[in-house]
């Protein structure tokens, strides 16, 4: 009970630019997701390219040293559907090798949400799986207290 108050604290969306990093096999996702970003209300670092082996599933890196990267990288998450969130390595994996200027979060978009709306991924870790699965549940819990 005491976790549903989390959801009424108000997203901190601002405070430190996120880099979107394409690290999908698509191409112009990283801009797309930014634009898509910008319109949730995040500011916005110019998009890049990740390195290395593409990712299948996305992932959000953060800078420790900067103090509002942690929580802008836990509400873009939020945005995100559940995202992981880690701390960056020393040099992260973009072409720049480093956080952009004024960044302190990159999302490293992967196959999972290239190409996606933010409405398609919110809406893909509720409506898709959850509606037969809930309805399964629920019919479930009358047998089994009869």
């Amino acid at each position: 009970v005491a976790f549903t108050t989390t959801t009424t604290i108000p997203l901190q969306k601002t405070g430190t630019l996120v880099q979107v990093a394409n690290s999908s096999g698509a191409s112009g996702v990283a801009k797309q997701m930014s634009t898509a970003l910008t319109a949730e209300g995040f500011q916005t670092a110019e998009p890049t390219n990740g390195t290395g082996a593409n990712l299948e599933t996305s992932k959000i890196i953060y800078d420790a040293t900067d103090p509002n990267a942690l929580p802008v990288a836990n509400a873009l998450s939020v945005t995100l559907a559940g995202v992981t969130v880690e701390q960056s390595a020393a040099a992260p994996p973009v072409e720049a090798g480093a956080f952009a200027e004024g960044s302190g979060v990159i999302l490293l978009l992967g196959n999972d949400l290239a190409g996606k709306t933010i409405a398609q991924i919110q809406g893909a870790s509720t409506t898709g799986t959850t509606a037969p699965a809930t309805s399964a549940a629920v019919t479930a819990v009358p047998t089994t207290s009869g």
